[in-house]
């Protein structure tokens, strides 16, 4: 059997593992603030992403920075699966809605919902590098799913005038290329070709309290490109790192279906085609790894900016010159983490760490589609070398996800004397665990 042929069939093997791990599934947004996923690495999993800036410990920095792939002198793949196990609840405090005319508010009544990620999330992502010329250039490519949110409350929840189901999923393939500027210095950067598709449904309140609900559906989906560069600094026992990533606009291009509307209402019933913007954030990151002196500890750090302030509304505008605006106004945000790894032996290295992340909701936007917290994660795990060739990484992470009330009023035929307004009271409480496992072949 040749080396090529060698490789061809691990790469494919890496491959498989991604897609069985549910490659391009959704993720909730219990594993990172807002809705950005932070499960690109299964190893960083385990330092919980401190100091990946800086690294290049497998094919995963053409991710976290491409200037890494500079440090591999040979062909190194990296496939990762996540497992994510998320518990969510809501706790209502009060939720009401209007009649259409002076009427005054009404308990909207309802379940609590259930845990609306009640089932395993799965996700994955794969990497590659390879030299192109051993002193200067590299090659690499990245495919994952950075963005993405999937909940699905039970019929009848208090909260369905503010959602039922969620779905965002993205898939990012990330050509990219690296330069040895010199023996301290190395630049890459990549191009961003990136998918969405959105789902999102919630009840319709009809004129009159106890009328059956009537059903908005909206689903579109888009291609669109962004880019990323990065700068990594080896000094003798000291690494530095920086990267940023750009905004992606998307122009989602779908359907939008209004059913079970009655009486005056019913005239909205239909299916129209729909559009809506969606900026998906820029991220600058620093980080650093210091090297100890026994050749087999390293401390590691990561910061990460996260320019979520554009994310203002969900805006959609149907065929028929409706538009249904959703504020969220979210804040720019931090995530800071810290971690170490020790190498116990030629093949064993064992690593942990911890990471605050900021949410970028504010109570009176917040929304059960994302019900978002600040973050605490705790994480620890280790990496076996089974040969020269090949390596596994098993990871754990429990992230604690702050209590936040949720308080905000959605208007529904605003300026037409059938308005009602609905104002959710919630308080929700949940938190997540993540098990994660990477295999990295070396050619």
């Amino acid at each position: 059997m040749t080396a090529s042929c060698t490789s061809s069939r691990v790469i494919s093997g890496l491959l498989a593992l991604s897609a069985g791990a549910g490659f391009g599934l959704l993720a909730s947004s219990a594993s990172a603030g807002g809705f950005y996923l932070k499960e690109q690495s299964a190893e960083g999993v385990g330092r919980a992403f401190a100091g990946e800036t800086a690294l290049a410990s497998d094919a995963s920095t053409v991710y976290f920075n491409p200037a890494g792939m500079t440090r591999f002198s040979r062909p190194v793949a990296t496939a990762g699966a996540y497992a994510l196990f998320i518990d969510s609840e809501q706790t209502d405090q009060g939720t009401t809605r209007t009649a259409a005319g002076p009427l005054g508010s009404f308990p909207a009544g309802g379940n609590d919902g259930g845990n609306p990620f009640d089932t395993l999330t799965p996700t994955g992502n794969f990497y590659a590098v390879a030299p192109i010329d051993n002193d200067r250039w590299w090659a690499g490519i990245g495919i994952n799913t950075p963005y993405g949110f999937q909940s699905d409350y039970d019929p009848g929840f208090f909260g369905r005038y503010d959602s039922l189901k969620s779905d965002l999923m993205t898939v990012n393939i990330q050509p990219s290329i690296a330069y040895k500027l010199n023996e301290i210095f190395s630049v890459g950067g990549g191009i961003n070709f990136q998918y969405v598709d959105v789902e999102l449904t919630n009840a319709l309140p009809n004129a009159t309290p106890g009328t059956p609900d009537g059903l908005f559906k909206v689903e579109g989906d888009d291609w669109s490109v962004g880019w990323n560069i990065g700068l990594q600094a080896e000094f003798e026992r000291l690494d530095l790192g920086i990267q940023y990533r750009s905004q992606v606009e998307h122009d989602l291009d779908g359907n939008l279906n209004i059913s079970g509307l009655t009486g005056p209402l019913a005239v909205q019933n239909g299916t129209f085609g729909a559009t809506a913007p969606l900026t998906l954030p820029d991220i600058a990151s620093a980080g650093a790894v210091y090297h100890l002196p026994d050749g087999k500890t390293r401390l590691m750090g990561d910061v990460s900016w996260f320019n979520w302030a554009d994310f203002e509304q969900i805006a959609i505008s149907a065929s028929n010159g409706a538009q249904f605006n959703s504020p969220q106004n979210y804040e720019d945000t931090w995530a800071v983490a810290l971690g170490g790894e020790h190498d116990f032996s030629e093949r064993l290295t064992l690593r942990t760490g911890v990471q605050f992340d900021e949410t970028p909701t504010r109570d009176s936007f917040r929304t059960t589609r994302v019900p978002d917290g600040d973050r605490w994660w705790l994480t620890g795990g280790a990496t076996y070398d089974l040969s020269e060739t090949y390596s596994v990484a098993l990871s754990y992470a429990h992230i604690f996800v702050s209590e936040e009330s949720l308080n905000r009023t959605d208007s529904f035929y605003e300026g037409t004397p059938a308005q009602v307004n609905s104002t959710l009271r919630s308080r929700n409480t949940g938190d997540a665990d993540i098990l994660a496992v990477g295999l990295t072949a070396t050619f």
